[in-house]
């Protein structure tokens, strides 16, 4: 009886090739992405390769090293520019309420359109880092730089304060413009305070690092000049009716 010859299986040796270092990702975009950030936020003529840059991006993402690395940079090339607008405000804090506001408007809104360009071309507007995503750089650099600008801060805390005011002293102030309105209420156009709400990092204004303690001050300071007030021109039954009704 013949027998059939087994049959011989031959693997082909495929050469292990060792797999590139993830920081050479991050320095070749790198070299493409910072000229490029530079000529965003400075608005220099754009002569950077688009798809180019998008791909060379896109291989430091597919990494977490290299993609921590390459948000590090993207953060600390933008924060010199944001910090830089924010600086160049503070010589505008003698000026109209109404003024100001538009400055600071025009200065976030500025900001967020160049933040989403540099997202479309780097490929960052989805793309995550651990909690993060380049997006989030508008959340963190901005409110940072506005409260460590002292004449800044402090000039739209006391924009904010004065509305307050003006509202629980029953002066015609339509807080509801804070919600998407374009008319302007004495001389300040409440919309601009609901484009800046973004400032805040995501948080209620009234909880605001910078915001909060002034707010409780002022409403204690109102409320006991209100009393104080009502006292004065009321007699003590009706006084002491006030108090129960308030309390």
């Amino acid at each position: 009886m013949k027998t059939t010859p087994g049959l011989r299986i031959f693997k082909p040796i495929i050469p292990h090739t060792p797999k590139p270092d993830s920081r050479i990702y991050v320095e070749d975009a790198w070299t493409m992405l910072k000229p490029a950030i530079r000529a965003i936020f400075l608005d220099e003529p754009q002569d950077f390769a688009c798809s180019g840059l998008f791909n060379a991006v896109n291989k430091s993402w597919c990494e977490k090293s290299s993609g921590e690395a390459l948000y590090k940079l993207i953060l600390e090339e933008c924060e010199i520019y944001i910090s830089a607008a924010i600086q160049s405000l503070e010589s505008q804090c003698d000026t109209d309420p109404s003024l100001f506001l538009s400055l600071l408007e025009k200065c976030w809104l500025d900001f967020r359109r160049k933040l989403q360009f540099l997202c479309s071309i780097a490929g960052g507007e989805g793309q995550t880092v651990g909690p993060h995503s380049v997006w989030d750089l508008g959340s963190e650099l901005s409110p940072k730089h506005l409260f460590s600008a002292q004449k800044v801060r402090d000039k739209l805390l006391s924009i904010i304060l004065q509305l307050i005011r003006d509202q629980r002293s029953f002066m015609s102030v339509d807080m509801t413009q804070l919600k998407n309105t374009t008319r302007p209420v004495m001389s300040v156009h409440m919309t601009q305070l609901n484009n800046l709400r973004g400032l805040f990092y995501g948080q209620s204004l009234y909880k605001s690092p910078f915001f909060k303690k002034p707010f409780i001050d002022c409403a204690v300071e109102f409320y006991s000049a209100e009393a104080m007030q009502f006292k004065e021109q009321s007699d003590i039954p009706l006084y002491l009716k006030r108090v129960e009704y308030v309390a």
